[in-house]
């Protein structure tokens, strides 16, 4: 195949991890680029053997690195791998491999704490003067982020204006909020903010849920499986013609037949119902 690029891996960078992505291209000994894709921004990560040792990034505001690192805290976007000689991989990079995919981990694992108590993107930031008591102290960076909130701006606007990574803005709003000096207003799309918001917070709630669900069943299948877990799950997903912001109860039930369908032993196959069961029973009382 020297020469001929083929596209070996794709799915939805909403449902998978990307240090758990390199581990398994890792040991896989593969040559080629990763992209992941959002939007117009695209960062293409080349690995020779496997190995992470390029960087290349359409985003302005950071290195390459730092965008790699910084996509840990991606809400949304696709990837798609696919083979490359090796003189078409670029070097810019010497953070050893181990290194880089336990960085990125260690990334994912902070963002994962965050991502629950997060605004959607398409919430918009306002100064609430009313939860503003007494003096405010409040680090160079907050302040920064502050100065930069007009009442226009949606979280994704100051995402991309503000020349910091999306896992530091995602924290210090996440801080804002709860302190009570930003406060969030959802998008209204009719005449009375009353009558559409408790519905958009409601839907967001549910998306939520499921995504909540979602992310459990893989964590549990890639016990299981190795790796390739996020893989089969998404190609299963596929195959059902699951919408992964509206799927039913049912539509999760089906996926779970199918995913342990992969499992070779019985055992196993028992086992993992009981803890996919187990943990959606949990995450239902926690809601």
């Amino acid at each position: 195949f020297q020469g001929v690029k083929m596209i070996i891996l794709n799915g939805s960078y909403l449902y998978f991890n990307l240090s758990s992505l390199l581990r398994f291209l890792y040991s896989s000994k593969i040559t080629g680029v990763l992209s992941l894709i959002r939007k117009s921004e695209i960062i293409k990560i080349h690995l020779l053997t496997g190995r992470p040792i390029g960087v290349e990034s359409t985003r302005k505001k950071q290195d390459p690195l730092e965008d790699l690192i910084d996509s840990a805290a991606w809400l949304e976007g696709e990837f798609s791998f696919e083979t490359v000689s090796e003189d078409k991989i670029i070097r810019n990079i010497t953070v050893p491999s181990d290194q880089l995919i336990l960085l990125l981990a260690k990334k994912e694992k902070t963002f994962k704490e965050l991502k629950e108590s997060l605004p959607p993107l398409d919430a918009i930031l306002v100064m609430n003067p009313a939860g503003q008591n007494g003096e405010i102290r409040l680090q160079p960076d907050e302040w920064n982020f502050l100065s930069k909130v007009d009442g226009k701006k949606t979280l994704e606007d100051l995402v991309r204006s503000v020349g910091m990574s999306e896992l530091s803005i995602f924290a210090i709003t996440v801080k804002l909020t709860q302190k009570g000096i930003l406060k969030v207003v959802e998008p209204v799309h009719g005449e009375k903010e009353e009558e559409t918001e408790p519905e958009v917070l409601t839907e967001e709630r549910k998306k939520g849920e499921i995504r909540k669900k979602l992310e459990s069943l893989e964590k549990i299948f890639m016990r299981y499986v190795g790796p390739m877990g996020t893989i089969i799950m998404d190609e299963i997903t596929e195959s059902l013609n699951i919408h992964k912001d509206r799927v039913s109860p049912e539509e999760i039930s089906e996926l779970v037949e199918k995913l342990s369908l992969e499992i070779e032993s019985e055992e196993e196959k028992s086992q993992f119902k009981e803890e996919v069961s187990k943990s959606f029973n949990d995450n239902e009382a926690n809601s």
